[in-house]
Order: structure tokens, then C-alpha cells, then sequence
């Protein structure tokens, strides 16, 4: 599947890719390198680094300290081409409407906020590992990460 048009990467993606102790780590290594080489265009929000650091620091196989997850992301951020889209007052709005009306409760609220960030910078696809936490939602088309990526 080619990605031409600009993809939102959700941080599942960019922790896989920085952790080689997990199975996802090869395609999503291999994702990463095409964004970094401009093949893939790519976006994230701070909220996509905020929970990567979170993962990086408590939920991978050997935890890192907060100055080497802070390091790894800032990294990240730096990727050539990669966009850092704000939330602004539409997606708060959004977030918060689509949380009502999905009887979101709980952590629920980190997969709209990302679904309303999307919509407020008219992005449609997210790359993720959790396909299903982002299916259902009007526009927004869950993938996974091509596998085979160079």
C-alpha cells in the first residue's frame, strides 16, 4: 500500500521502532526509515511523543531512564519532514463530543484526542498497531504498518 498522502503515526508505531525487543520492531524500524527518507509523508502531536515517553519508561521490556526516552524522542521529532500538528480549540471540542457520544471513560480519551487532532489538520489515516481503537470513527481509516518497508 502506498502512502502518498500524509499518514498520523500513533505512538505504538515509534515505540516498536526504538525497541528491538519487540516483534513489531522490524516493520516498524522499517516504517520509520520511510519516513525519515521522505517516502512516507508523516505527522505526530505532542500528545503521540507524551505517551511514547510513557511506554519508553515504563512499559517496554527494560525501561529507560527519562533523559534516554526524552533523547530518543527528541530524536524522533527531528525526523526530516515528520510534522508536529498542535491540538488546538476544534479538536478539544471534537475530542471531548466524541468521547460523549462514544461513552468513552478513562485512558478511552487518548485515542479521540488523536482522532480530533487529525480531523482539525484534515489528516485520514493513522498508522497504528491498534487498528481497532480508531475504527468507527467517520474520515479516519486505521492501518497498520507496511510490512517489507526498505
Amino acid at each position: 500500500m502506498a502512502m502518498t498522502e500524509p499518514v498520523y503515526v500513533d505512538a505504538n508505531v515509534i515505540v516498536y521502532a526504538l525497541d528491538p525487543g519487540t516483534s513489531f520492531h522490524a516493520v516498524s524500524a522499517g516504517f520509520w526509515r520511510s519516513v525519515a527518507a521522505g517516502r512516507v509523508p508523516a505527522a505526530v502531536s505532542p500528545q503521540v511523543l507524551h505517551e511514547a515517553f510513557v511506554a519508553l519508561t515504563k512499559h517496554v521490556g527494560k525501561p529507560l531512564d527519562a533523559e534516554s526516552a526524552a533523547g530518543l524522542l527528541a530524536d524522533v521529532l527531528a525526523t526530516p519532514g515528520l510534522r508536529l500538528l498542535a491540538a488546538g480549540a476544534a479538536a478539544a471540542v471534537d475530542a471531548l463530543r466524541l468521547a460523549a457520544v462514544r461513552g468513552v471513560r478513562g485512558p478511552g480519551i487518548y485515542d479521540v484526542a488523536h482522532v480530533a487532532v487529525m480531523r482539525e489538520h484534515g489528516l485520514r489515516r493513522i498508522v497504528t498497531f491498534n487498528r481497532r481503537h480508531f475504527e468507527g470513527f467517520e474520515g479516519i481509516e486505521p492501518v497498520e504498518p507496511p510490512p517489507n518497508q526498505p
